[in-house]
Order: C-alpha cells, then structure tokens, then sequence
C-alpha cells in the first residue's frame, strides 16, 4: 500500500446541543452507490457533543448527520459545505495523506551537534 492510500484516523465531530441519538450518512465507502442508505452512529464524547472516528483513504468525502433518527442537518461551524449538484448542501471533509516519517532520523529523536574543525 503506497503513503497515499493509507488510510487517515479522521474523526467527526457534531458539537450542538444534546439530542437523542447523531449519525452520519456519506460518501465514505466510495464503491457504495446508495450511500444515504446507511448511518454510521456517533458515540457521545462529551456533555453535548459526539463523535466517530474513521479509516479513511485521502480524498474528499461528502456528508450529512442524522440527528434523532430523521432529521438530516449539516454543520456550518465546523465543516465547509458543498452542493451535490442536485440541490442538496452537505458537509463536506478533505481527508490529507499523513506525512511519511523521515528516513533520516529512523525515529531517532536525539539531537545531535557538529563541529567543522
């Protein structure tokens, strides 16, 4: 598997207010055609606020929450927004490849100091 298609942690966050249940339906599974077909449920992650976090392979992902089982938002003060070309305004999160780790340093973190003599 190249750098590129590494899959990223990427969590999504839905932070307003205390309802019931929060899902999320989106583009994540990019082979999936019907993909408003299946919420992915958040857990609670705070006192109002919930969370998931996912795989996901660099890319831009389109998507909705689902709040109470029903009621489809999107999130303005977290997540830029897009139309899907039908009419439809959703969030919308860019997945970035997560840097390589340097080949020089191998992981070594010591400091070290030259003197040209």
């Amino acid at each position: 598997m190249s750098v590129d298609s590494a899959p990223v942690e990427t969590t999504i966050v839905w932070p307003d207010g205390a309802p019931e249940t929060v899902g999320i339906r989106g583009t994540f599974d990019k082979d999936k055609k019907e993909w408003w077909k299946t919420t992915i449920w958040l857990s609670r992650s705070g006192k109002d606020q919930y969370s998931v976090t996912l795989p996901l392979k660099p890319g831009s992902y389109e998507f909705k929450f689902v709040i109470n089982g029903g009621d489809w938002q999107v999130d303005t003060s977290l997540y830029k927004t897009v139309d899907d070309g039908s009419g439809n305004i959703n969030n919308v999160v860019a997945v970035v490849p997560t840097p390589p780790k340097s080949r020089a340093t191998n992981g070594d973190t010591t400091q070290h100091s030259y003197d040209k003599k």
